[in-house]
């Protein structure tokens, strides 16, 4: 993308005392980026009809995120995580010239508040970001790698993501219930309905059609209505497949993708634990080493919660009680790079809940053999 003076490749090698340094003054990064962003003369210009909060909470999430990325060595994400970022931004009504203003800042605060020698190392980041700028909003204009996949919905599936938005409970079981009636399989209805319309829904946030509220609704929603399936999903014979226990790394929230996966397994004669998001980690270690189960899978649907995976995952690995458990990854963190799981350290990645069946009984047969190798 461009001739840059300043090769993304190179800074996959920071040191660890700089990455130490970075993550420890994140909060200080963002107080010095917001102090200073707020002195501009041309704020109002940069964050057009944005409202300031969102912006200054982005700023947060962009040093959480940039330390998650240095701590697992893949900067190389952010070739596909900014362009995505900035159709966001721009859809919220940010300038196109916003990005080059914030980057500046970004390197400015890093300067000002990092040892030399850490700054010496981390301060070409924004360089790079600075010089593919141009390069970004090319990708836009391409779109091809920033678009979801187009994801085709009949009349029925229009009627039910409109329920989600307009808060029509009645109106989406009803759709659901009209499945039930003609024995439609469960997980398809999870699949083929539920799945498309929160990607749909997921979309239109982005393109700042919806607001977050409404992308909140549509969640709970779809939630609600995947309890009132649950009984459906239990098993309906006395086979015994494995134990797992399924979650969300630590400050994780968005669990709806754990939920399908645990439920998933549960109608294949899994016996699982679900503890849903947020757990912290000591505890979800004393959860996994009583529970002694054949799968731990985890869900990661924000980037920023990469390095909270992987270190959940050493933890468990440097565990002699728990280390041979197999350990699944998947989410929304991982769809433009399916591949990121073997940097985690796990033992194989899921795409969707169906996915996660088969492979949880590959897994688990592996277990019981001992063997980790050609779990993919």
């Amino acid at each position: 993308m461009g001739n840059s003076c300043v090769d993304i490749k190179d800074l996959e090698r920071i040191s660890s005392t700089a990455l130490n340094e970075f993550s420890e003054k994140s909060d200080l990064f963002t107080q010095k980026t917001d102090q200073t962003f707020r002195s501009l003369d041309n704020m109002d210009m940069l964050i057009g009809r944005c409202p300031l909060e969102v912006v200054l909470d982005n700023h947060s999430n962009h040093f959480q995120t940039i330390a998650s990325l240095m701590g697992i060595g893949r900067l190389d994400i952010l070739y596909s995580i900014v362009p995505w970022v900035y159709l966001t931004y721009l859809s919220q009504g940010v300038s196109r010239e916003y990005f080059p203003a914030v980057f500046r800042i970004y390197r400015s605060s890093v300067n000002q508040i990092l040892s030399s020698d850490s700054a010496l190392e981390i301060a070409p980041l924004y360089d790079w970001l600075i010089q593919e700028h141009d390069g970004f909003l090319d990708l836009l204009n391409g779109s091809s790698n920033v678009d979801k996949v187009h994801i085709s919905m009949d009349e029925e599936n229009e009627a039910f993501v409109t329920s989600l938005l307009e808060g029509d409970y009645s109106l989406a079981l009803s759709i659901v219930n009209k499945k039930v009636e003609k024995n439609f399989p469960v997980e398809k209805i999870y699949s083929d309905l539920f799945q498309p319309a929160l990607y749909r829904v997921g979309d239109l946030w982005q393109k700042n059609i919806i607001s977050i509220a409404h992308e909140h609704m549509a969640s709970v929603m779809v939630a609600r209505l995947m309890v009132n399936l649950y009984d459906r999903f239990l098993p309906t014979n006395d086979r015994y497949r494995g134990k797992a226990v399924v979650t969300s790394a630590l400050n994780e929230y968005h669990d709806i993708g754990a939920q399908m996966v645990s439920d998933f397994l549960e109608k294949n004669d899994w016996e699982v634990n679900f503890l849903g998001g947020n757990v912290p980690v000591r505890e979800l270690i004393d959860f996994v080493r009583e529970a002694n189960p054949d799968l731990l899978a985890i869900s990661i649907s924000m980037v920023f919660n990469l390095a909270n995976c992987r270190s959940l995952i050493e933890t468990v690995r440097n565990d002699p009680d728990i280390k041979s458990v197999r350990i699944m990854v998947g989410g929304q963190a991982f769809r433009d790079q399916p591949e990121l799981w073997k940097t985690l350290g796990a033992d194989i990645y899921a795409p969707d809940a169906s996915s996660a069946v088969k492979l949880a009984e590959i897994c688990r047969l592996k277990k019981h053999k001992g063997d980790r190798d050609n779990l993919e």
